[in-house]
């Protein structure tokens, strides 16, 4: 019976140990987590809260917790104690506090966690350092008394598991932000990018990417695989993803020769360039093959990046569009008229211009520009 009952309760930490993994996977994971918890521990209330983290709970309204976030949080005389002095990975008691009976007699216990009936804390301190104190707390009224020395014990035996949790869930959302970065920087540019798996799978494109593709004209994605809409083309561009998809040596890190897709309006065809993304860390796994696929539309604009020349030339927005006209080849009069603007306005513009990218013809200017950050996109 002896074994039966402690196997039932390794049963039981096995699966809290799980699902804690799981809200590093899957912050929502905390909605099922926190009433197992609560269960497992005799607590009417569980938290999940810090510094720089909301104040998420099981057992107090959302009218409590903005309370407690915005006057009583601040005050707790426990909250200080816990961050001065208790580090990452450390299981604390209200009885442990130094400040104990100073906390006894504090508004926070009075007029907080007595109305609440929970005078009786348990935390686990999940991260203690120069960015944030961060824990998850239990509480439970004073009729069912402190938290017993083996309800401690079963805490300082999920606390590693929890503070290892807390920190692959930053770096998830470390990396999660990161990825949401590149992607936002390759939406401002006007070339269609597009990254593929082996053997075609469209697995990320940018903005100007999907616009190509909406329209149908030449390149195009069915069933989430890269096409050419005509036939030879179509037939080029498979044999070239194919033939790069073979170059798994890390060696031969070199893009195909652009490919000439013709489209169905009168258009000057789409140059699209292929080139391998071979990296150590991936040339074992042929599964994690990946393609760079960039599509120029030559009749598009030159360039469309104000938001881009502003930033890299520190030029102001009218300036910005001048540049980008006159990339685009038009006349001092023919801006004038697009930007409803003089002549004379516009040559103002255009000496500031020269002055800020230090050049002194029209020439010079676009070569800067076509020739920098820009050369590779256009």
């Amino acid at each position: 019976m002896a074994s039966l009952i402690k196997m039932n309760k390794q049963t039981v930490i096995n699966e809290l140990i799980l699902r804690i993994y799981k809200t590093a996977l899957e912050p929502n994971e905390w909605l099922t987590l926190r009433p197992i918890l609560a269960d497992t521990f005799s607590s009417s209330i569980i938290a999940h809260a810090g510094q720089g983290k909301g104040f998420q709970s099981l057992g107090i309204d959302k009218q409590a917790r903005q309370s407690y976030e915005q006057y009583y949080g601040p005050r707790s005389i426990l909250f200080r104690d816990i961050a001065d002095n208790y580090p990452t990975g450390t299981v604390f008691a209200d009885q442990m506090a130094s400040n104990y009976e100073e906390y006894l007699d504090s508004e926070t216990y009075h007029d907080y966690f007595k109305p609440h009936q929970a005078e009786h804390l348990l935390s686990v301190v999940t991260s203690n350092d120069e960015d944030e104190v961060t824990f998850v707390s239990l509480r439970r009224s004073e009729k069912k008394g402190f938290y017993s020395k083996e309800e401690v014990e079963l805490a300082n035996l999920l606390m590693p598991h929890l503070v290892q949790a807390h920190q692959m869930a930053r770096e998830f959302g470390q990396k999660d932000l990161l990825t949401h970065a590149f992607e936002d920087a390759f939406d401002k540019l006007s070339t269609g990018i597009a990254i593929i798996s082996k053997p075609n799978h469209v697995i990320f494109a940018n903005q100007a990417a999907e616009q190509l593709f909406s329209r149908g004209d030449g390149l195009s994605t069915k069933a989430n695989k890269l096409h050419a809409n005509s036939p030879q083309a179509d037939s080029t561009l498979q044999a070239a993803i194919h033939q790069l998809f073979e170059v798994v040596d890390g060696e031969s890190f070199n893009a195909s020769k652009p490919l000439s897709i013709a489209r169905t309006i009168a258009a000057r065809p789409y140059q699209v360039s292929l080139m391998p993304l071979v990296q150590d860390v991936l040339a074992s796994h042929s599964n994690h093959e990946l393609l760079l696929v960039m599509m120029h539309d030559p009749d598009a604009q030159a360039l469309n990046n104000e938001l881009l020349l502003t930033t890299l030339y520190q030029l102001t927005t009218t300036e910005a569009q001048v540049v980008e006209a006159m990339c685009n080849g038009l006349s001092v009069a023919d801006i004038a008229l697009t930007l409803n603007n003089t002549d004379n306005a516009i040559r103002f513009h255009i000496k500031n211009i020269f002055q800020k990218l230090h050049v002194k013809r029209q020439s010079e200017l676009v070569s800067l520009i076509l020739k920098g950050p820009f050369s590779q996109l256009l």
